[in-house]
């Protein structure tokens, strides 16, 4: 397997030099607590009050996602792999 890691932003992006919270590595994709954490309170949230499932899919490969889907199809997953900090 290469040696490959691939830096996971929040739309507009970090400030260069702060540390990732979420990134892709050799072993798969690497989650900070606090991160994972706060994913996990979002999630709830959203099953909550946003009409979301209770549960987070995790698919694997070179890009694993983390998703949440909508009890109803008419609405669009949130992929929480991009909604990082």
């Amino acid at each position: 397997m290469k040696n490959r890691t691939y830096n996971i932003h929040p739309p507009g992006g970090d400030a260069p030099g702060e540390r990732d919270i979420m990134r892709y590595t050799e072993y798969g994709l690497e989650i900070e607590l606090e991160e994972l954490r706060r994913m996990l309170d979002y999630a709830e949230n959203r099953a909550q009050y946003g009409n979301m499932e209770r549960r987070l899919y995790i698919k694997g490969g070179d890009r694993p996602t983390i998703k949440q889907y909508c009890c109803y199809a008419e609405c669009n997953p949130i992929n929480h792999t991009y909604s990082a900090k």
